[in-house]
């Protein structure tokens, strides 16, 4: 693994030299990557189990991350002293004993990795408990921080950047910042172009991409309480970008008064509010005290981010596919390339209704000074209906927005009689004292 991230590595050098803007962004999920995998003993045991493999498994994965600076003829050597195993046929009982067999090394492999953790985080919170701290619940899953690096209190010095002895683990970073330490990390137009590459791809993928012109129409038809929330997503998009920047230079080795110095500077320009700057303020208060992966990477939003998609077709079943994304906060149509189409806040969603038997789903949008009309065909129309009804009514709650359907009065023009419209999730409905239309 650690020779497919160097790999890596090669590449942005290369993209960086040649093209300069553009596909920088990938170096956060690289940096992900180094700073929680690793190798360890204490899991040495896993590989006792009685599966051949397991002990060639763990002798590339040693070599891999003891030796990353290998020789090519020790890595021609290794590979050539491989032997070529021949199995003999077996009929379905034998085969099938095997599978079971196999089941049961799975299982108590998983089951002594679980048990691992588990003392792990027993020990830790022991060791909190004796420390005065407060202690941890035992669990699988609250023992997060033991696969994702030891994370000290912040603000207090440590006495090396190396893995503790105790646990004996190589990160793959630690395989990264060594001799074979690339001169790509000390360009820091690189890191500013690599932030400006992940603004614009989280954007894009959880909504926010549209047009100065698009964006500023919205946030004049929103209330007060709409405009801060929106106000406060874009201050958390741009400080958790800025706060994994800052972890993953740390984690590159770049120098802690070069770090502080850039990181402010993009905070500057990104005009982001005290509520969320105060967190990446204080972390670059501090970063002089930080070595490798001690910083713990945020999550990002898009990750967070409930959404169901759709597919559909514009108008009928012979209609351009499309993908529809239901939001929190509104519907995003892609095509099939990935672009966005169209967009709807639900704000300018005047009513949704459905025909089961036809599959077509019919939203009505304001657009400028207009009502427009738009049809879906879609196999799944009735739970679509129903998670977009479910999305707006949970916005609505926030806007204090009115519910869909309902009875509304209407006059004919030529005849002058008075009526009701009805508007039901089964369409809509003309009611007069002598008729009625569907």
């Amino acid at each position: 693994m650690l020779k497919v991230l160097q790999a890596v590595i090669h590449g942005l050098e290369h993209t960086y030299s040649n093209f300069g803007l553009g596909g920088m962004a990938s170096v956060f999920q690289l940096a992900e990557m180094a700073h929680t995998h690793y190798w360890s003993k204490e899991f040495a045991g896993l590989e006792h189990g009685g599966m051949a493999g397991s002990a060639l498994t763990e002798h590339y994965a040693r070599q891999d991350l003891e030796t990353p600076s290998s020789s090519p003829s020790s890595r021609k050597s290794s590979q050539t002293d491989v032997p070529i195993v021949n199995y003999p046929e077996m009929d379905s009982s034998e085969a099938q004993s095997t599978t079971e067999m196999f089941k049961d090394m799975l299982n108590q492999k998983r089951n002594l990795l679980f048990s691992k953790l588990t003392s792990f985080d027993s020990d830790v919170g022991r060791g909190l408990s004796a420390a005065g701290g407060k202690p941890r619940a035992s669990s699988v899953f609250s023992s997060k921080s033991s696969l994702s690096g030891y994370r000290p209190p912040v603000g207090v010095p440590v006495t090396s950047p190396l893995t503790s002895p105790d646990t004996a683990r190589t990160y793959l970073y630690q395989g990264l910042i060594g001799k074979e330490r690339s001169n790509l990390w000390d360009q820091m137009q690189f890191w500013e172009d690599a932030f400006l590459d992940a603004v614009s791809q989280e954007r894009d993928m959880i909504g926010m991409d549209q047009g100065a012109n698009e964006m500023m129409e919205r946030y004049k038809c929103l209330s007060d309480t709409e405009r801060k929330r929106l106000e406060h997503e874009e201050d958390r998009l741009l400080s958790t970008a800025l706060y994994n920047l800052t972890a993953a230079m740390v984690l590159f080795g770049v120098d802690a008064d070069i770090i502080r110095n850039k990181v402010r500077r993009l905070l500057a320009k990104s005009h982001i509010g005290l509520i969320y700057s105060q967190e990446v303020n204080h972390l670059l208060d501090v970063v002089h005290t930080l070595h490798g992966n001690e910083t713990e990477l945020k999550p990002l939003g898009s990750r967070l981010l409930r959404r169901a998609t759709f597919t559909v077709h514009e108008r009928d079943a012979a209609g351009e596919l499309r993908f529809m994304e239901v939001r929190d906060d509104g519907l995003v149509l892609r095509s099939t390339q990935g672009t966005i189409v169209e967009r709807w806040w639900y704000e300018r969603l005047v009513n949704m209704t459905y025909s089961p038997k036809i599959r077509v789903l019919c939203l009505w949008r304001k657009n400028g000074g207009q009502t427009q009309l738009h049809k879906y065909y879609t196999k799944k129309c009735k739970a679509l209906y129903y998670c977009i009804k479910e999305a707006m009514e949970k916005s609505g709650r926030r806007q204090d927005a009115a519910e869909l359907g309902g009875e509304f009065p209407i006059q004919d023009c030529a005849t002058g009689e008075g009526g009701l419209i009805q508007v039901c999730m089964e369409g809509v409905g003309l009611l007069f004292h002598h008729s009625k239309v569907c």
